[in-house]
């Protein structure tokens, strides 16, 4: 995030010389964020990537989100408002058309929507605000000089992803099986006009999916640690400890609750082959009862719950039995 600006011994603020660069440092932080942001050293090969796909494989806490708003804002901004250690970073000149993608509407795309209002200087806006340059009916944020930024999550219908041309599409969070395939490919024919490039930042949490494939297994050799690249190809692998504003006792806290199998990706951002019980907490004998003769049923109240998911592969069903007094026998 944005830092204030402070002195290292709290006595130098009561020098009038000094507290007054300091209020100067605030006040430039304020009027541009992006003059406190400084990328580590792992976002700093994804941003200086020109090629047509950037792959940012992250752990929780990573600094994937950030990096990626960051590097969207960096191309949608004016030149001469990029601070001078990012320019070499921007890719984009002129309006910039930028889809963003995230898994749904609310959590996932306030949390991206967050990282744009806390990192974009206001007066980039169109009108000056967050309030003014947004259509909520679109959900299209728009900027002074023309360029854009539109949301969309996975759980739209495929023909949703249609439209007129993109310079970019940002997939924050990973696109889930099938439908997100479908999703990239549509989103791949709107790039088409501007030869744009898409973006990928997400932890890897759905297995060993087309991302897997595609991404992972079709990235080019090695360049540096954690970093492969090929013409068209960048990935970058992040572990939770190359963001160094995280504290030992908040990643210990943090990754005490998350299953084991789970850790590899929550932690590092790695790909992991899950297998074995969904629930590995699961028991038999506590969680089964004997099996049911049907005239037990007769007279009870039977409720039928029926879970589609999101995948047509994912498909639960339950049944509960309730007797007069409705209580669970």
């Amino acid at each position: 995030m944005a830092l204030k600006a402070t002195a290292a011994d709290p006595a130098l603020l009561d020098d009038p010389e000094v507290a007054a660069l300091l209020a100067e440092a605030d006040a430039l932080l304020e009027a541009n964020p992006l003059q406190g942001y400084t990328p580590h050293a792992k976002q700093k090969p994804f941003h200086a990537f020109h090629g047509r796909t950037k792959v940012f494989l992250g752990g929780n806490r990573s600094g994937k989100t950030t990096g990626g708003i960051v590097d969207d804002l960096i191309q949608a901004m004016d030149e001469d408002v990029v601070p001078e250690h990012l320019q070499p970073y921007k890719k984009w000149h002129g309006v910039f058309k930028c889809r963003i993608v995230t898994p749904d509407f609310t959590r996932t795309m306030v949390a991206v929507q967050e990282a744009i209002r806390r990192w974009c200087p206001s007066e980039q806006l169109a009108g000056g605000t967050w309030d003014s340059a947004y259509e909520k009916a679109g959900r299209v944020l728009r900027f002074a000089n023309g360029s854009f930024f539109e949301f969309m999550t996975y759980e739209q219908d495929i023909d949703k992803f249609g439209g007129s041309a993109r310079h970019r599409v940002h997939y924050d969070e990973e696109p889930p099986g099938e439908k997100g395939e479908m999703v990239r490919q549509e989103c791949t024919m709107r790039l088409a006009d501007y030869n744009g490039d898409e973006v990928f930042t997400f932890t890897p949490l759905l297995g060993l999916t087309w991302t897997f494939d595609e991404l992972w297994e079709g990235k080019g050799p090695q360049v540096a640690e954690d970093v492969w690249e090929r013409e068209d190809l960048l990935v970058v692998k992040v572990d939770m400890d190359d963001n160094i504003h995280l504290s030992e006792a908040g990643k210990n806290a943090a990754l005490a609750s998350i299953p084991e199998a789970y850790r590899a990706a929550r932690k590092g951002g790695n790909f992991v082959h899950f297998q074995g019980l969904v629930y590995p907490e699961f028991d038999f004998g506590t969680n089964t009862c004997d099996p049911i003769q049907p005239d037990h049923l007769k007279g009870q109240s039977i409720q039928i719950c029926i879970d589609p998911g999101i995948d047509k592969t994912d498909r639960s069903a339950s049944l509960c039995q309730v007797d007069r007094r409705d209580q669970p026998d």
